[in-house]
């Protein structure tokens, strides 16, 4: 099992087809079927449209920096650096930030990479 992932061995989300979003995502591709691990940057509203939901993992959503909002269950609350946020299987939220960077960690699914 690969324990270290050096800078230099990262995807990045426009390595993978993924240049129409308002983010940056750096994905470290640990060999593991149980957890995912990714740095993502949101400048604007994610999705653009609409709400994101994630049907097949559970996901923790860490403020490294930056500060944003987040939609989730028709509520608004505020992000700022070191908050975290649990989103279940099917959880339907939307962010919104400026150079908000996120640590995301996710959960019990499916490799996706």
């Amino acid at each position: 099992m690969q324990i270290l992932i050096k800078n230099s061995k990262l995807k990045n989300s426009s390595d993978i087809g993924n240049n129409s979003v308002p983010f940056f995502e750096q994905i470290y591709p640990f060999n593991t079927e149980t957890v995912q691990f990714s740095k993502k940057t949101i400048n604007g509203r994610y999705p653009e449209q609409g709400f994101a939901a994630n049907s097949e993992l559970s996901s923790i959503y860490y403020v490294e920096s930056g500060a944003g909002y987040i939609c989730y269950k028709d509520n608004y609350h505020e992000l700022s650096k070191g908050d975290a946020f649990l989103f279940q299987k099917n959880d339907r939220y939307w962010l919104e930030g400026e150079d908000l960077v996120l640590i995301v960690t996710k959960i019990n699914g499916k490799r996706m990479y």
